[in-house]
């Protein structure tokens, strides 16, 4: 089966200093590359989960995919169709098929608008005529849990589970292939969130799309997603499936990220993968492997040579010199 979204070498820059300043200051970097290289595919029917620290890149590689910002580098492709270097008009059509929802549930409803126009205006931006207005409005919330009355609420009237709930109802309004869920769960309630994340579960079962999940949430991804990446400044340090990553990491940031999720049960025995520094400034990034200084395991290696993305496993890659599980390294 083709893949239904492909990403190869994607890069994001941002410019940090003005030509004056770039000119005056030859030395300092004048852009900072917030997604430095990624590669990953999402099949049809698959939840796909991104992983990182704040300020890993995680968002700003979703809203690329989406064209709110534009790559400066790299090849996307959906369903076939190359996105890279589309003109904004063109941008829009596939919009139809590829959405988002927003980190911000509330943040991102337009408080001068009712919940029913909110709902509504997917198909007056793409053009596509509803007959039945009330009953649109009215299946959509029926979709996402949520009585029809909620259409005449504004925004600042919802709770923030109810205001993910239009959120998720937006995103799913043209029958998209592909929602791109930004922190879905954040700033829930533990209950709420797992109303949320069955919510996400029951939809996508029903309807078919697919699910990019980025969040820092690792009890999230573990419990939506088929395969994960990790992600640190920027750049995919291991990818696979999500099963074979939490019994065995292969990379030590991973490890250590799995070491600090909290367990439930005080009477297991949890041991912790202590990373000593705090995580490097995208303006001056390390030499060598960009994980060495806070990495238990450097060696010499480590702080001069870049490290390659290598096979350790069917399916999973690590960018590690010494990885953590050997399988068929190469």
């Amino acid at each position: 089966m083709p893949e239904l979204l492909n990403v190869r070498d994607l890069k994001v820059k941002f410019r940090v200093r003005d030509m004056l300043s770039s000119l005056l200051n030859p030395g300092q970097p004048s852009f900072i590359e917030a997604v430095s290289g990624v590669s990953f595919d999402i099949n049809p029917g698959e939840t796909f989960g991104l992983v990182g620290e704040s300020g890993s890149g995680k968002t700003t590689l979703g809203r690329s995919l989406i064209g709110l910002v534009p790559p400066s580098a790299g090849h996307i492709r959906f369903r076939g169709e190359a996105l890279s270097g589309l003109s904004e008009k063109a941008y829009k059509a596939h919009r139809k098929e590829m959405t988002m929802m927003f980190q911000d549930p509330v943040g991102c409803l337009s408080p001068r608008l009712k919940i029913r126009s909110i709902l509504l205006q997917p198909f007056y931006i793409h053009g596509i005529p509803v007959a039945d207005k009330q009953a649109k409005v009215d299946e959509l919330l029926s979709m996402v849990g949520l009585p029809s009355q909620f259409g005449d609420r504004y925004p600042h009237q919802l709770s923030g589970g109810q205001a993910r709930r239009v959120g998720l109802a937006r995103a799913l309004a043209l029958s998209p292939k592909l929602i791109i869920a930004d922190e879905p769960t954040a700033g829930l309630d533990v209950s709420i969130q797992g109303d949320i994340l069955n919510l996400l579960g029951e939809v996508q079962e029903r309807a078919g799309v697919s699910v990019l999940a980025i969040t820092h949430n690792l009890a999230v991804i573990r419990h939506v997603s088929d395969r994960m990446a990790i992600m640190y400044l920027g750049r995919f340090v291991e990818i696979g499936d999500t099963e074979g990553i939490f019994a065995a990491p292969a990379h030590p940031y991973t490890q250590a990220l799995l070491a600090a999720n909290p367990v439930p049960d005080p009477d297991i025995e949890h041991p912790r993968v202590p990373l000593t520094g705090d995580v490097p400034s995208l303006m001056n990034r390390p030499s060598g492997c960009e994980f060495h200084s806070r990495c238990p395991n450097c060696e010499d290696i480590c702080r001069t040579e870049f490290p390659e993305a290598r096979t350790v496993w069917p399916g999973r890659s690590v960018m590690c010199h010494f990885p953590l599980i050997k399988g068929e390294s190469r």
